[in-house]
Formats: structure tokens, C-alpha cells, sequence
């Protein structure tokens, strides 16, 4: 899931938020990738339990002006390998520049 924004020097609020669960068990692992650099990573589930749960994550990015890729990026741990699926309700990526 991606996003591209075009700032124009300030900093960006990004925001993301979905429900998960590991068909077969697997701890999953949510990464936020800006212009190709992780910028933060949550952790999910847990290797004994096929139950949903819904991981969110929020950042304040300093981007120099122009254009810019917001990515979020998903998978299972590979010590429980499984198949992720996203549970009811939406998946959303925002990103939005703050005034200073």
C-alpha cells in the first residue's frame, strides 16, 4: 500500500490503521517506508493465536520539499510463516503537512 505527497518543506503527519489476522498463526509485522527508508515498525499477533487485532501507527516525518513515497509494507515473521488477511473494515494511509 502506497501513497506518493508532494510538500513543500514542512513536517508530515502520517497515519496508518487496518485490522489483521495470520491465517496460520504467524506474528505479523507492519513496516512504514518513506522514500525507502524505514521509518517504523509494529509487531502483531502472536505465534499461538489465529485471532484479529488491529495495529495503527502514526509518525511526524521532516521531508525536504518535493515529491515523496509513503509506503506500508506487511509480513509474517519468518520464524511463523502464515498468510496474512485483512479482517472487516477499511485499511488507511494518510499523510498530511503540518503548518510550522
Amino acid at each position: 500500500m502506497e501513497l506518493n505527497i508532494t510538500t513543500s518543506g514542512g513536517p508530515v503527519f502520517i497515519v496508518f490503521n487496518a485490522s489483521f489476522r495470520a491465517e496460520n498463526g504467524g506474528v505479523i509485522h507492519i513496516r512504514l517506508v518513506v522514500d525507502d527508508q524505514e521509518v517504523d515498525q509494529k509487531i502483531g499477533g502472536s505465534s499461538n493465536t489465529f485471532s484479529a487485532f488491529t495495529i495503527s501507527l502514526s509518525r511526524i516525518v521532516e521531508l525536504s520539499p518535493g515529491d515523496h513515497k509513503v509506503m506500508i509494507e506487511w509480513a509474517i515473521s519468518p520464524t511463523f510463516p502464515g498468510t496474512i488477511k485483512q479482517c472487516n473494515g477499511p485499511r488507511v494511509l494518510t499523510a498530511i503537512e503540518l503548518k510550522r
